[in-house]
């Protein structure tokens, strides 16, 4: 079971642009190439958003086309980051694979199908909020505003991407329908890759964090084990409910490079994306302030966006968060066994267990932009003092 739903989100990735088949035979160089070309189609059109402020004027791109440069940016540097580090992704997943499958015992099974069942879950009820109010503000409302104004009705101002071409026209030739329609098909896929790439962080590190419960699992039946031999770490254990040092040893080692590998993919992208995504925050709190007294639709877009960003964000940090609390679990763990009754050889191997959990594994470039909820608050203030610098500006 385990094994089938990642199957499913490892196409599921595919799909979204967030990995990219080896081209190793026909079919698979023929989608590789299809996936460079998806990911062009977003970032390409992302150049047209410049030209569109430039028409606009910068306070009146405020309103929805700057943020759209901002967030596209976004999505941009993380395509061109995951096309770099595309055979990280299937290193990592063949990794959790060989995981799931070296897990002999019946408890081991059941602790991960267990942990495993809860965290898809999670990502469906994720998918499932996000995916809806995304789809809904930068499709389905752009789609009927695009309808009603067909029929010459009043519509709502919802904001686009390269709404700028056509900003002073009266009516709509068909090439703002085309950038209208463009600018649809562009919020498609860069929802679908920002949202999946989420899931793909989500999924990732809640794994790691299910294998580091599992090793403070181990350390914990290892503590009330009364035979000393079964402590010893050159003993390979026979029976399935006996826990050995090696054993124990062997497990955290997995989890330390399937950590280090994980940091080395996602530290750079949740770095670019926390950071920037504080400036989309800001670009969002100027636009509704801007449309306060004349017009309601984009304030209430905003304030939305708002809320949905900030909800994005404090995810990826309670992940974050969740994933160092889990590792600092088997320091715990290990600073609550019987040290006193343990040989010295034993307590040696030990050690060396003790003194790699004392440092939690936490997602962060290059000892920055660390991935936990003290950060969070961080970025909140950093996304304050961008409105109220940007603010202070337009004032002016």
């Amino acid at each position: 079971m385990v094994l089938k739903e990642l199957d499913l989100y490892y196409h599921l990735f595919l799909v979204c642009g967030l990995w990219y088949p080896v081209p190793k035979d026909f079919f698979s160089t023929v989608a590789f190439i299809a996936q460079i070309i998806r990911n062009l189609l977003f970032i390409l059109p992302w150049f047209v958003c410049i030209v569109s402020i430039y028409f606009e004027g910068f306070k009146e791109s405020m309103s929805g086309t700057a943020f759209f440069f901002v967030i596209g940016l976004i999505n941009n540097v993380n395509e061109i980051i995951f096309y770099f580090k595309r055979y990280d992704t299937h290193l990592i997943m063949n990794m959790i694979k060989r995981s799931v499958n070296g897990h002999s015992t019946m408890w081991e099974q059941e602790f991960i199908k267990k942990r495993a069942a809860i965290l898809f879950k999670l990502v469906k009820i994720y998918i499932l909020i996000m995916g809806s109010f995304t789809v809904i503000v930068y499709m389905f409302l752009p789609t009927l505003n695009a309808f009603l104004e067909y029929f010459d009705i009043k519509t709502l101002k919802i904001p686009l991407p390269f709404r700028g071409f056509s900003l002073g026209k009266l009516k709509k030739d068909n090439l703002d329908r085309f950038l209208e329609f463009g600018g649809l098909m562009w919020c498609y896929l860069g929802i679908m890759f920002y949202i999946n790439m989420q899931v793909a962080f989500f999924f990732f590190i809640h794994y790691t964090a299910t294998e580091a419960e599992l090793v403070c699992e181990k350390i914990r039946r290892l503590r009330f084990v009364h035979d000393e031999r079964n402590f010893l770490s050159d003993k390979v254990s026979k029976t399935p409910d006996i826990i050995t040092l090696r054993e124990i040893i062997l497990h955290h080692q997995f989890v330390l490079k399937l950590a280090r590998e994980i940091i080395n993919y996602f530290g750079l992208s949740m770095a670019v994306q926390n950071n920037i995504g504080a400036l989309c925050i800001c670009l969002n709190l100027i636009s509704a302030l801007s449309e306060l007294h004349r017009d309601h639709s984009v304030v209430i877009v905003s304030v939305m966006t708002t809320a949905c960003m900030v909800a994005q964000m404090f995810s990826i940090y309670y992940f974050g968060h969740y994933l160092v609390e889990q590792s600092n679990m088997i320091h715990i763990r290990l600073y609550q066994l019987p040290w006193y009754r343990l040989t010295p050889s034993t307590r040696k191997g030990l050690i060396m267990i003790f003194m790699q959990a004392v440092k939690p594994i936490e997602i962060n470039y290059q000892g920055v932009a660390r991935i936990n909820l003290p950060t969070f608050t961080q970025a909140m203030n950093a996304a304050y003092s961008y409105f109220t610098l940007l603010k202070s500006t337009i004032d002016e």
